[in-house]
């Protein structure tokens, strides 16, 4: 990644480019190559994590018994990644991390990053974990994409979001001077695709 280092922009004038402009700062966030790179970056990432999956050296996530297991989720910017907790497959995901960075030229930002733990783990095994990853401890991941990654023994009271999701996406079109057939058009557009949303990722209950 060192080769690419700096990126020039034209103007378009009367149909025509003219001109160039070099940013100082290199490569922007938006930038039509930035996919580009970050897809080749990834790629090595993910051959990395899948090779020492295969090795036994990482051990992924299973939904369910007889499920194909899951090392990693890639989405945009943000990576998650499963495994043992372990101090063996800590060492390891710590490796990878490092030759990651020395073939990318890309620094992982341990302030930003953080790691979850089961609720079953014992207390010994994430303070050794710990000591290796030396990055900071959260009880779940927060909201992703919308949902939160972390569910409460009392469902009921977890979907309630769902309820005040839709509620606040229908406070804001009361303001707005609208007919009844453009709000049951809001409503059935809108409204109806945030349960159906979340219901492909979470069993919603009955009632």
């Amino acid at each position: 990644m060192c080769i690419v280092s700096s990126v020039s922009y034209s103007f378009i004038l009367n149909g025509a480019p003219k001109g160039f402009l070099r940013p100082s700062r290199g490569i922007l966030q938006g930038d039509p190559l930035s996919p580009y790179l970050f897809l080749l970056c990834v790629e090595g990432l993910t051959s990395m994590l899948r090779m020492m999956e295969a090795r036994r050296a990482l051990t992924g996530l299973k939904i369910r018994r007889g499920s194909p297991s899951v090392s990693h989720i890639l989405f945009a910017e943000d990576t998650f990644v499963f495994c043992r907790a372990t101090v063996e497959e800590g060492e390891t995901f710590m490796q990878i991390l490092e030759d990651y960075e020395l073939a990318s030229g890309h620094k992982v930002n341990v302030e930003k990053t953080t790691v979850s733990f089961e609720r079953r783990t014992r207390g010994r095994s994430r303070e050794a974990v710990m000591r290796i990853l030396k990055m900071k401890e959260v009880e779940d991941q927060g909201k992703y994409l919308g949902l939160t990654s972390h569910i409460s023994r009392t469902k009921k009271e977890f979907f309630k979001f769902v309820r005040k999701w839709v509620d606040e996406r229908i406070k804001g079109w009361k303001g707005k001077l609208l007919s009844q057939p453009r709000n049951e058009v809001l409503i059935k557009a809108v409204a109806t695709t945030i349960p159906n949303y979340v219901r492909n990722y979470f069993k919603l209950l009955l009632a």
